[in-house]
């Protein structure tokens, strides 16, 4: 018994499909890992801009001033990303105490901020003749007075005003802080600022209402003016008669005036004589001919003419003479 073997022919066309096949697929694999490749690197990009801005925005930095004897009197400006933290130590400061202002001020002047001072951990005054005194704006007088056994609340400025800070002793009794002993006196104080009216969103804000205003009143004024032009045109349409309405019309006339219709002169009937012709009158040939006369008579054909007899002799004059 024969054994029967199969083989598989290959044949070029079916390799060269098989080759471009896989060609398009590895294109198609290529340009996939390219556009992911690439939408991953915008990724990283934005999350690398938004981390910078946000560690910047949320850390900003904090800067210390330390009260000693060489305190003068200085005007400091914070933001939102920027606060200062005001330490004494119980050090000398000076004859008269030590006075700081500070407002909130940025890079666009137009900005407005509102100041606060709080304590955040320690505050200690050893002798009841120190003070630590807040000035609002311009004022000459403190706003808020602390001494021994208070604890100082968070204590904020009006938008966009000075906030004066000053730690002195009692001027009534005579002491200065070179007097008191302040060694064991402390107190750790932290300003900060809060944004209270941002102009530049203010302004963008305002140009963005009129320019979205105005762009909707161009959108409403176009609109109003393309269905007024389309009103008159169809109006134009409809009050000028037109083929239709004018054949629409002869129609609607038909209905109460019957249209008489006019044929060719060759179309029209022929009219039909009011009595019926004769059926008796005969041709030549024993043909039926129909003639004219009454109904119910009979009408024979007269018989032909006699030809003259030219054998007999002419009448005599006598003759034609009588009978005339």
């Amino acid at each position: 018994m024969g054994q029967v073997h199969s083989c598989l022919t290959i044949s070029p066309t079916s390799t060269k499909l098989a080759w471009m096949m896989h060609l398009r697929m590895h294109s198609t694999m290529h340009g996939i890992a390219e556009t992911n490749m690439v939408l991953l690197r915008s990724w990283l990009a934005i999350l690398l801009l938004y981390s910078i801005y946000c560690v910047d925005f949320i850390i900003g930095y904090e800067e210390t001033i330390n009260i000693d004897n060489s305190c003068t009197y200085s005007i400091q400006k914070l933001t939102e990303d920027k606060s200062y933290k005001l330490v004494w130590n119980g050090g000398d400061p000076g004859y008269g105490g030590c006075k700081i202002s500070f407002i909130g001020r940025d890079s666009e002047y137009l900005n407005e901020y509102t100041v606060c001072a709080e304590v955040p951990d320690r505050i200690f005054f050893q002798s009841s003749g120190i003070y630590l005194k807040y000035y609002v704006g311009f004022n000459s007088y403190p706003s808020k007075t602390y001494t021994k056994d208070d604890y100082p609340d968070r204590f904020c400025a009006g938008q966009d005003q000075y906030l004066d800070v000053e730690i002195e002793a009692d001027a009534s009794s005579g002491f200065s802080l070179s007097r008191i002993d302040t060694s064991s006196s402390y107190f750790t104080l932290r300003i900060t600022a809060t944004k209270t009216f941002d102009y530049g969103g203010t302004v963008g804000a305002i140009v963005g209402g009129v320019i979205g205003g105005l762009a909707f009143l161009g959108v409403a004024i176009t609109v109003c003016i393309v269905i007024a032009c389309r009103r008159k045109r169809y109006a134009g349409q409809v009050n000028r008669p037109t083929t239709t309405s004018m054949v629409n019309q002869g129609g609607n006339q038909s209905a109460a005036y019957p249209q008489q219709t006019y044929g060719q002169p060759g179309a029209y009937p022929q009219q039909q004589m009011a009595y019926p012709p004769p059926t008796g009158y005969t041709q030549p040939g024993n043909y039926p001919v129909q003639g004219y006369g009454f109904s119910g008579q009979q009408y024979q054909q007269p018989p032909p003419p006699q030809a003259p007899d030219t054998s007999a002799p002419p009448p005599a004059y006598g003759d034609v003479t009588k009978s005339s």
